[in-house]
């Protein structure tokens, strides 16, 4: 059982960065697997932590039926995370297992550059297909960069380093703060009483020294700062939104076909970006959805204050479980590192959708960071 489930999680790593049926197949297919084999035997153990997960996807759902007598996607991507932090569990994950996964990942990651049509002219790699622009592929590069840490030496160094030269490469700025993010949090974590966090700290220095250069210049060309614009212009009309339905949101079903015609007073339709992206929307079940390009401001429109609470008590859960039971272990360290750094990316992008949902699931799965007991692995 052990061994299968390590070939699957390769496989699994291997296919997230490059297909998103082949992702889709290997991993609902083994999911599915592994879940009914668990509780056929009656060995699936569903930690206390997982209700209030499963709490929150009741929430969604019932808050999307609502609003349009429909299923909530964001209660159908919450429920996959779930299901994939069972699996992990189930398979009482070691260390081989985490390694497999991030060796998958890998592999995965560097076969995928530049064969989707997706593209960013001001960015020297490409997206993967399974990440359809840079942001997500460079957070795919930052979660493979702290699964690199579970590798033996030399090659956690040459991954580790492969995969932040991935993300500069990229030019994806929020994959950058995510990651330094994340690194502060492993720090904090993992040497607050140690003499390392000297050492830390002068590499993670010279980390930034080298990706903040980086990420305004090369190739030759400079990234145009001016491009979050729409972002910012995106979260201001968010909130002006979000007054007008601000205990329940909108539903997901955000605007109507009368609405989106007048959508000039509500998004900033002059950078060409967003424009072309609402121009090109189309309508599902008769109604449009605007992505904020922000998972929180995203649920703050949709589900109102409510959402945007139960969410960030979600996202939260991780650290409240540490700091009921504070032991710093390598894999809880780096499960709440990457944890963080999905955190920080979920304020840039919408986190849960593309592959982060199976991805994160796995990993949250695999390091323990949604369990009550804590032991060295």
């Amino acid at each position: 059982m052990q061994k299968s489930s390590n070939i699957w999680l390769f496989l699994l790593g291997f296919a997230i960065p490059i297909s998103v049926a082949l992702q889709n197949i290997i991993a609902f297919g083994g999911g599915i697997l592994i879940l009914a084999f668990a509780v056929w035997n009656r060995q699936l153990h569903v930690n206390r932590w997982c209700y209030a997960i499963l709490a929150t996807i009741v929430f969604f759902f019932l808050s999307e039926f609502i609003h349009d007598g429909s299923l909530s996607r964001t209660g159908n991507l919450l429920l996959v995370l779930l299901a994939f932090i069972l699996v992990a569990q189930h398979i009482k994950p070691s260390l081989l297992s985490r390694r497999y996964l991030a060796v998958g990942l890998l592999i995965g990651l560097f076969i995928g550059l530049g064969i989707d049509e997706y593209r960013r002219p001001e960015y020297t790699l490409w997206a993967t297909s399974a990440a359809k622009y840079a942001n997500e592929a460079g957070f795919l590069a930052l979660v493979t960069m702290f699964l690199a840490f579970f590798l033996d030496k030399p090659w956690r160094w040459v991954a580790i380093a492969s995969c932040f030269w991935f993300i500069v490469m990229t030019g994806a700025k929020s994959s950058l703060i995510a990651t330094a993010c994340g690194l502060g949090m492993f720090m904090l974590i993992k040497y607050k009483n140690s003499h390392s966090i000297k050492k830390l700290l002068f590499a993670f220095t010279g980390l930034l020294i080298f990706a903040i250069p980086s990420t305004i210049y090369f190739s030759g060309e400079t990234i145009h700062l001016s491009a979050e614009q729409p972002r910012i212009d995106l979260i201001e009309h968010g909130l002006q939104i979000a007054q007008h339905d601000h205990w329940l949101g909108r539903g997901e079903h955000q605007f109507s076909k009368a609405e989106i015609e007048g959508l000039r007073q509500w998004l900033p339709l002059g950078h060409g970006f967003f424009a072309s992206s609402v121009k090109g929307m189309s309508p599902i079940h008769g109604s449009y959805n605007v992505p904020f390009h922000n998972l929180f401001m995203h649920a703050l429109v949709e589900h109102g204050i409510a959402g945007l609470v139960v969410l960030l008590l979600l996202f939260a859960l991780p650290f409240f479980i540490f700091l009921a039971n504070p032991v710093a272990t390598d894999e809880v360290a780096i499960g709440l590192a990457i944890w963080t750094a999905f955190c920080i990316h979920s304020f840039f992008e919408l986190g849960l959708y593309n592959a982060s949902a199976i991805l994160i699931g796995l990993v949250a799965g695999l390091t323990g960071i949604f369990g009550s007991k804590r032991k060295e692995i």
